[in-house]
């Protein structure tokens, strides 16, 4: 770390976990050394960002979620990496037809918080993995719902350290997009509607159910690794190419749902690269089509 860097962690408030692994942090298990910085609250994380930006760094650095559609290099990272505490930012509670979430809550946990209450329309992500404002941020979801659709005003820290509240028309959401991608997003308000909880713990139970059937949800990957162009769905694709199953080193093409990459648990960084790359090149030569990274690569 630069002389500047020291001396501000030095009197952060926030923990500071200096040449931390972020393979502790990824759902993929891969990834090398970082500064991590976990402040527990709104105030800290806008202390941090402010203090970054006046110690002369250059303000810059990498927001981790859950890792859950993150591949990191093995090399690690330069820039700081800010991860808001679950402890801080994970709690869940309910506003009459309104589902109030911290941003490093699991969705699992804004899911199941959603169901106790007896309010519906959340179903649909159930087997979805990762935090809630990392689900807000990209819209996550599938066919039947993206999270978007649910939003009603969100709470987040700009990259200086303001924060500032979000509702109504400001926000706006796309395929695997929003409109809050240079912010740090810190709360969500979702609205949803009244049902019953046995109701609504029986829908998310065959949303599961069925995303097990078809997903390897119990290996280490980071989700869906293409997002899915116009002409056919990436996973469809894929298998029609016959890459199933294929592998580099560690890592292999899920043989339940082709547009999976799988580690088996030593599987590097380049391994998961290069067979990004042989994925991407047979699309293009066979078949025309270019495909669109949906996870996140750190180096």
């Amino acid at each position: 770390m630069e002389p500047w860097e020291m001396e501000f962690w030095k009197d952060s408030r926030a923990r500071v976990l200096e040449g931390e692994p972020l393979s502790r942090h990824t759902s993929f298990r891969i990834g090398g050394p970082a500064t991590l910085v976990v402040p527990d609250s709104a105030e800290e994380l806008s202390e941090i960002l402010d203090g970054m930006r006046r110690a002369g760094g250059g303000g810059g650095f990498r927001l981790l979620g859950k890792g859950t559609n993150l591949l990191v290099s093995e090399k690690g990272l330069a820039e700081p990496v800010v991860k808001l505490s679950e402890k801080g930012f994970g709690g869940v509670r309910a506003e009459g037809t309104r589902i109030v979430a911290g941003a490093a809550a699991p969705l699992a946990k804004l899911l199941w918080a959603a169901a106790e209450e007896g309010l519906s329309g959340l179903e649909a992500l159930a087997g979805i993995p990762g935090s809630v404002g990392g689900a807000v941020r990209m819209n996550a979801g599938g066919k039947e719902l993206q999270i978007g659709r649910r939003v009603v005003e969100v709470e987040a820290v700009d990259p200086g350290g303001g924060s500032k509240r979000i509702g109504g028309r400001e926000l706006s959401f796309g395929y695997r997009a929003s409109s809050l991608s240079g912010s740090i997003v810190t709360e969500v308000r979702l609205e949803l509607e009244r049902s019953s909880s046995p109701d609504v713990r029986g829908r998310m139970r065959e949303y599961l159910e069925a995303k097990r059937r078809s997903q390897p949800l119990g290996e280490p990957s980071a989700g869906c690794v293409f997002k899915n162009p116009a002409e056919i769905p990436a996973g469809r694709l894929i298998d029609e190419l016959g890459m199933k199953g294929i592998r580099v080193g560690g890592a292999r093409v899920s043989e339940k749902h082709a547009n999976y990459i799988v580690s088996d648990g030593t599987a590097s960084f380049a391994d998961v690269v290069e067979l990004i790359g042989t994925i991407r090149d047979r699309a293009s030569v066979e078949r025309g089509i270019r495909l669109e990274l949906e996870i996140e690569i750190w180096e």
